[in-house]
């Protein structure tokens, strides 16, 4: 007698899959998988990935994409991803800052300071061009406000570059920035020296 087979419906293969997950395979049961494979001539470890594709699946590949949208990944998914990658990286020892630094909600908070700012140095009001995200209230010593937009101000690389060389990088707070920006425009001489000096 031949049995013949019908095709899994979609709402069978969910349920199957569905009860099967979570389930780790035992090793009686690899060990056959293994077996089978090899009978048929796969090559152990054998995938995909890392097999270069001939000029006609690429072509065939690119008119199946053609016309599809790709589905962005929303905000809390992209903090997931990064929390994710952040667990499987080796634990090395690396300043906290440097760490806090590279994390998602840091690039996150400096572009929501560059968008509230128009992307305009506070300073020198020079749109655009090279800026950087600068901490009110000091990075190291405050890490309840590291994200708070509100404590972000954006300044030209040069703007940041004298704010930190007339106040230091520690210690730095409202006052500071408030002073800095309120005093008259005398950085354009101190900007040349800097330029010039390499510093």
């Amino acid at each position: 007698m031949v049995r013949t087979y019908k095709p899994w419906s979609e709402e069978r293969k969910r349920k199957h899959s569905e009860a099967l997950m979570g389930r780790s395979v035992s090793k009686s049961t690899r060990e056959k998988l293994s077996r089978a494979m090899k009978a048929k001539g796969v090559p152990a470890g054998f995938c995909q990935k890392g097999i270069a594709w001939s000029e006609e699946r690429r072509q065939r590949w690119s008119l199946q994409q053609k016309g599809k949208k790709r589905k962005k990944h929303t905000l809390e998914s992209r903090m997931l991803m990064s929390r994710i990658a952040r667990a499987k990286r080796p634990a090395v020892f690396t300043d906290e800052s440097k760490l806090a630094r590279n994390r998602f909600e840091y690039k996150l908070w400096r572009k929501a300071v560059y968008s509230r700012d128009d992307y305009t140095c506070l300073k020198c009001h020079i749109r655009g061009g090279r800026l950087n995200p600068h901490h009110v209230e000091n990075f190291h010593s405050n890490p309840s406000l590291r994200y708070d937009v509100g404590n972000g101000a954006t300044l030209c690389v040069l703007c940041h570059k004298i704010f930190h060389n007339r106040y230091g990088k520690k210690r730095n707070n409202r006052i500071q920035i408030d002073e800095f920006l309120n005093e008259s425009d005398m950085l354009k001489g101190q900007g040349f020296k800097l330029l010039t000096d390499g510093k």
